[in-house]
């Protein structure tokens, strides 16, 4: 009879696990919802490499201002500081703040243990990065914002995650470049950069050096930038995370790139537990949270984006997805590459049925 009654019992589980996901990107979609009603503008992927992330900026919109204020007071030192703050001359490197000794374990595990962050059919909130794994450091998270770009034309979305990372950071003469074509629903900050300091220029578009020269940053885009209207706008979805590396102890390299923190973004590193592009050619949704051999972890993340994709851990080989009129969708791994780019680009002006 128990034998009979188990995988009833573990359906049953799984259904309201996955349920319970479903309600956690809800919450996330109000909260952007209300982001932007209070502030005028949606909230930024991120304000600067190795600056705070679109996931910092959500604290105060799902009760956690405790911990955004903490990311703008944090003194490491005179030259070091949280990645909230922009002074004009300290500089921040996200691969010390969290393994600071000046942060508290009891910080640490706060900032880890914010539930909405975490699917619950994967694992439960409190784990996090401080040892080996660089610019990756923080809370790990299950969910990523969407990644848009369009180098050439709109018909032709850029094939290399590269791109789309650096799409969010662009000062140089390129700038214009990356943030033009960049068609994501949440894109980099406006920076203002401390007189007599100009921006390095680097073949990227980003020199991680210069962040110690941002005084000021305000918000680029109103709700209004999502021109396919909220309810045809994907704009979070699950990540995937090969079982071998989830929750990964010491996790460096391109192990921590799949399952980092989330507080920060870095342009080689933290972009990808950050945010994950739709890029042409590639499977968008993973089929199972299989594990995935070191070769393809290391070349999938590094070189484009043929793992770094999204899919959850529920069975099935299916993933669920923040709409931006805060519904959530549910797509399988055998959705097409065209609907979901349809669904992430802001502005093509194409009638999808999903």
């Amino acid at each position: 009879m128990i034998a009979l009654l188990l995988p009833a019992i573990q359906a049953a589980r799984e259904a309201a696990r996955r349920m319970q996901c479903s309600n956690h990107l809800k919450q996330l979609g109000i909260a952007v919802h209300n982001f932007n009603d209070t502030k005028g503008g949606l909230p930024p992927s991120c304000i600067y490499t190795q600056k705070t992330s679109f996931w910092t900026m959500l604290y105060p919109y799902i009760e956690q201002q405790a911990l955004y204020d903490a990311l703008d007071s944090i003194d490491i030192s005179t030259t070091q500081k949280a990645p909230l703050v922009c002074d004009g001359q300290s500089t921040t490197s996200t691969s010390t703040w969290f393994g600071n000794a000046v942060i508290s374990d009891d910080l640490r595990k706060g900032f880890a243990s914010v539930p909405l962050y975490r699917c619950p059919a994967r694992r439960k909130p409190g784990t996090y990065l401080t040892t080996g794994a660089g610019q990756n450091m923080g809370p790990r998270g299950d969910y990523v914002i969407v990644f848009v770009h369009v180098p050439n034309n709109e018909t032709d979305p850029v094939t290399n995650d590269w791109f789309i990372q650096n799409s969010r950071f662009g000062k140089t003469t390129d700038a214009a470049w990356y943030i033009n074509r960049n068609r994501s629903p949440f894109r980099v900050a406006r920076l203002t950069w401390k007189a007599g300091e100009s921006p390095g220029d680097t073949f990227w578009g980003i020199d991680a050096a210069d962040r110690q020269y941002i005084t000021s940053w305000e918000l680029r885009d109103s709700i209004t930038w999502w021109r396919d209207g909220t309810s045809n706008q994907l704009i979070i979805g699950e990540k995937f995370i090969p079982l071998n590396l989830i929750d990964k102890e010491g996790a460096t390299g391109s192990d921590a790139q799949w399952d980092g923190g989330v507080i920060s973004t870095n342009v080689t590193h933290a972009a990808m537990n950050t945010g994950r592009a739709i890029a042409r050619t590639q499977a968008c949704i993973k089929s199972d949270p299989k594990d995935i051999p070191p070769s393809e972890i290391t070349s999938g993340v590094n070189a484009n984006t043929a793992h770094a994709v999204f899919g959850g851990i529920h069975p099935g080989g299916v993933a669920n997805f923040l709409l931006g009129d805060s519904s959530v969708h549910t797509f399988t791994h055998s959705t097409s590459w065209t609907v979901i780019h349809q669904l992430g680009h802001v502005n093509d002006g194409e009638a999808v049925s999903f």
